[in-house]
């Protein structure tokens, strides 16, 4: 089993304090000392800041990291010269050197605690393991007796929320394994075991027994959770310890499981019934995939292609740039262990298997053995994708498939059916252009050119394929675009004089050369500008591009001198 790290939602919030009218207490000497710092920035605060940040849980202040944190960091210099600050944290916190985010992070940690000095807060990351989920626990027992929820402030947050962060992976491993001696036996620890197992779905098969035999029992479990629903924008948080039935409680640990919420156990069942038919979804929250599988979905690889990828749970999609899976999941295993079992483990490639007029995301190095295997788990994919049919691999570029997915697969845990296209068509390209029926792959790929819902960075390769297929009818298509002199700046159009000049350059020389002319003064925002993209490309496709670009830069009329500069 591998470690896997599930972030919290952030809450954001802007605290409002002004340097310039500080309280009478506030020293004006900026302060060198950790302490210091935390008495700083207390006394900054108004009253209805201190009830707030008192009053949220210990492991969410990561949510004031963004913006109080942000303020922090300015106001007491720590990326500029303030060592001794940075210094005195590194040594409060027990480390030679802090980063100063981290540093701010620490300081909103020292104001919580000087916040709430009058409880006696736990670090539960320092706990023994064999006290662990006792002392939580006994927390809870004490909060429920003294009537006090701000007793329950430190707990860890998997207690009252579905997500956590664990940075330690052997402190969690040990965890782990002392939770699944507790749900061994019955004891009162047994239900907190139970939820601490769910955080993840490795341990689904450990945990599904006794959460099936909780599922249909309505009594009260005496299992008590705390929970804390924060306000940022009233700046206000409230707290409550909420008592479980047997059934909510294993509502809760299977929507740890599978990333929902169940409201009932209708809600639940119906869920189940929709995983077991959907083959994306069962895979989605399977508890593992092993050599077996392997081998049968090896021999289904459309199938295969679209597990990995539209579950979005091997392999990482770029859903905002270039639509493309760029790393996948190591955490879990799956994809070190399937390329072991194709051998792709011991290859090495010197790029991703996408063409390369696809703008993606790049690699500082492949000097590491991990960005190595994320090349190897690329191109591991691109293998399958190769030995999907042709008929299979067509069918599967088609709009109609993206509707019919629409219509009887996709659900909110499942990616929209445009990735599986954008990774076809960044690898399949010599399959794409064998088609028998230009007229055909040509209206498939007009389709994704005219709706660009894939990514802008697919319209350079997409606005090449149609070039590559038919050029008569390419050019047809994109003559709209050249009608008149435009007024801003174009993705599109972009796209397009990249592919005439890298695939019909002699045909249409005569149109970019005037078209240059027609653009030059024009101050588009459009990166890379469109004077500059054509300069570039001229200069470096070959040497019928390069004895243009020569005579546009002697020409008198050239004013650019900064793409020189630039280049």
């Amino acid at each position: 089993m591998k470690f896997k790290c599930v972030l919290f939602l952030h809450i954001s919030f802007v605290f409002n304090y002004s340097c310039s009218a500080l309280p009478s207490n506030v020293p004006t000497q900026q302060p060198e000392t950790y302490l210091e710092a935390v008495t700083y920035i207390y006394n900054l605060m108004d009253e209805d800041n201190r009830v707030y940040v008192k009053n949220v849980p210990f492991n969410d202040l990561i949510m004031f990291h963004r913006h109080w944190g942000a303020k922090i960091r300015a106001s007491l210099n720590l990326w500029g010269g303030n060592r001794e600050l940075l210094k005195s944290c590194a040594e409060n916190l027990g480390s030679d050197s802090i980063h100063p985010e981290s540093a701010s992070q620490f300081i909103i940690e020292g104001v919580w605690k000087k916040l709430n000095a009058d409880i006696d807060s736990i670090d539960f990351s320092k706990l023994d393991t064999n006290v662990y989920f006792i002392r939580i626990l006994e927390t809870i027992q004490l909060a429920k007796k003294n009537n006090d929820n701000r007793l329950m402030l430190s707990l860890p947050s998997w207690v009252y929320k579905q997500w956590e962060y664990w940075d330690n992976e052997e402190r969690w491993f040990n965890l782990n394994n002392e939770a699944k001696k507790i749900i061994k036996g019955e004891n009162e620890l047994n239900s907190l075991a139970l939820l601490f197992l769910s955080q993840t779905k490795e341990n689904l098969d450990i945990v599904d027994d006794k959460l099936q035999q909780k599922l249909t029992h309505l009594e009260y479990d005496d299992i008590h959770l705390p929970e804390f629903v924060v306000n940022s924008e009233e700046k206000r948080t409230v707290s409550k310890l909420r008592s479980l039935t047997s059934q909510e409680l294993a509502l809760n640990c299977y929507g740890m499981l599978y990333q929902r919420e169940f409201l009932s156990l209708d809600d639940y069942n119906q869920w189940m019934q929709l995983r077991d038919s959907n083959y994306l979804i069962r895979w989605k929250y399977a508890s593992e995939m092993n050599t077996d599988d392997f081998e049968r979905l090896l021999k289904m690889p459309r199938k295969f292609l679209e597990i990995l990828i539209l579950t979005n749970q091997y392999y990482d999609i770029d859903e905002h740039n270039s639509g493309l899976a760029y790393r996948y999941n190591s955490y879990d295993g799956i994809v070190d262990s399937l390329m072991a079992f194709t051998a792709f483990n011991n290859k090495d490639f010197d790029k991703e298997p996408y063409d390369e007029s696809i703008k993606k995301r790049a690699y500082n190095s492949l000097d590491s053995e991990y960005n190595k295997n994320v090349m190897r788990a690329l191109h591991m994919l691109s293998d399958i994708a190769d030995h999907i049919p042709a008929a299979d691999l067509y069918d599967m570029l088609s709009p109609s498939t993206i509707i019919k997915y629409e219509t009887t697969l996709k659900t909110e845990d499942l990616l929209d059916y445009k990735y599986v296209v954008s990774f076809l068509l960044a690898t399949q390209k010599e399959r794409i252009l064998a088609h028998p029926n230009s007229d055909e792959i040509f209206n498939i790929v007009k389709y994704y050119w005219d709706n660009r819902f894939i990514s802008w960075a697919m319209q350079y390769y997409i606005a090449e394929l149609l070039v590559q297929i038919d050029l008569d009818r390419a050019k047809t298509v994109f003559s709209p675009e050249f009608e008149k002199i435009p007024d801003h700046g174009s993705f599109t159009r972009n796209a397009i004089i990249e592919a005439l000049i890298k695939y019909n350059f002699v045909q249409d020389k005569v149109f970019l050369y005037n078209w240059y002319w027609k653009i030059q003064e024009k101050e588009f925002l459009t990166v890379p500008r469109e004077w500059s993209l054509m300069l570039s490309l001229l200069r470096d496709t070959n040497d019928e591009t390069n004895a243009l670009y020569k005579s546009i830069i002697n020409d008198s009329r050239f004013s650019r001198q900064e793409f020189f500069e630039d280049n």
